[in-house]
């Protein structure tokens, strides 16, 4: 689900600091590396450290578990 800008609902989470809103995105599965048409990610729009925190931390998960796949596969 994206705006007509590409925008997801992580992007209007981490926009307005919804804390409880982008932990139930997450959850869910979405993806924190997603870039709008500008190029801009959820963590980018954070409003405050806590949203960015959680945001930051979510990227690290992410990027790990698709780096554990990718060394799987390569064998």
């Amino acid at each position: 689900l994206k705006t007509l800008t590409g925008a997801t609902p992580l992007h209007g989470a981490a926009l307005q600091g919804n804390i409880d809103c982008i932990r139930l995105l997450l959850v869910k599965h979405a993806d924190p590396r997603v870039e709008d048409e500008d190029g801009t990610t959820p963590m980018e729009l954070a409003k405050d450290d806590a949203s960015r925190t959680l945001l930051h931390d979510a990227v690290i998960d992410a990027d790990s578990k698709r780096d554990a796949v990718d060394s799987n596969t390569d064998e």
